[in-house]
């Protein structure tokens, strides 16, 4: 009876973790060994092209850091994710705004701004490189008829980054906009009502008493974009792949660029393995950031 009861209580303790072992033998496959065996392919030089695999140590990662590609793939993926995540939540912040408001029809314009969110990534792409060609797009077209010069949107250097960052505002903000106007609605009508009452205008109703209740969920958007555009990938490829001389190239064309074109396998896996540290640093600072403001 005793070694009954003994087991029945080994059985309790171990009772969430038996009925969780699918779970970690799932993130097993699907998370952790990929993991480590992009961590250890780091370590080798393996080229594809002869499919020869050698032990170079840490040579892959002090290539990385000489290579002016890289470090400019690394300051080009922080300033396309700082402004289009910051354009974003200005716009979607202030479509949010609109959108809680009673107005007509709505409903209809929540779901034209779903659009854009819901087209696939390269769709978008192929669509805006159409659109902001100098020859034929039709954003050229306009600006001619209005008397402006036809710009190369794609094929200058110095416009070809804002003109992604801009066609990714496009198909994010609506995104933004979900996650704002939820948190608006989920607001508290008593304060807003108070303050009304007591005299104050819709400017300092905004800054006195929506911005600050609208911190976590803005903190939220600020987070979830910021990670997401970090990984930006198919827009740059799809428009551009990474040019004109790699002045779109952030850091996942990069790598992208180095498994699939120049099949350096073992190069690859380490741009990749300081990729996602640089990640998951970001997501703890902000992370870390927004716990403090909360």
């Amino acid at each position: 009876m005793r070694k009954r009861i003994g087991t029945s209580n080994v059985l309790d303790k171990n009772f969430k973790y038996i009925f969780n072992l699918p779970l970690y033998v799932v993130l097993g496959i699907v998370v952790i060994f990929p993991l480590v065996y992009v961590f250890s392919l780091s370590f080798f030089d393996w080229q594809l092209t002869t499919n020869r695999i050698v032990f170079n140590k840490i040579d892959n990662y002090l290539e990385l850091f000489k290579d002016a590609r890289f470090i400019n793939a690394i300051w080009r993926n922080f300033y396309f994710a700082f402004f289009s995540v910051l354009l974003q939540i200005i716009l979607g912040f202030g479509i949010a705004l609109i959108l809680n408001a009673k107005i007509k029809g709505v409903k209809i314009y929540r779901l034209l701004l779903m659009i854009p969110m819901m087209s696939s990534p390269i769709v978008v792409a192929l669509t805006w490189r159409f659109m902001l060609n100098r020859s034929f797009g039709i954003v050229n077209h306009f600006l001619e008829k209005f008397g402006f010069q036809a710009l190369s949107f794609l094929g200058d250097k110095s416009l070809v980054l804002p003109s992604i960052i801009l066609v990714d505002t496009w198909q994010w903000t609506p995104y933004v906009i979900i996650l704002l106007l939820a948190g608006l609605q989920s607001l508290p009508p008593e304060p807003l009502e108070a303050a009304h009452i007591d005299g104050a205008n819709p400017i300092q109703r905004f800054f006195l008493i929506t911005l600050p209740l609208m911190k976590t969920h803005l903190g939220s958007a600020v987070i979830l974009r910021t990670v997401m555009a970090f990984k930006i990938f198919d827009i740059i490829w799809g428009m551009t792949r990474g040019g004109p001389a790699f002045a779109s190239e952030t850091l996942y064309p990069y790598i992208f660029s180095q498994s699939f074109l120049y099949f350096r396998i073992g190069y690859s896996c380490a741009a990749a393995v300081v990729f996602l540290m640089i990640n998951l640093g970001l997501s703890l600072i902000l992370n870390h950031f927004k716990a403090d403001k909360q």
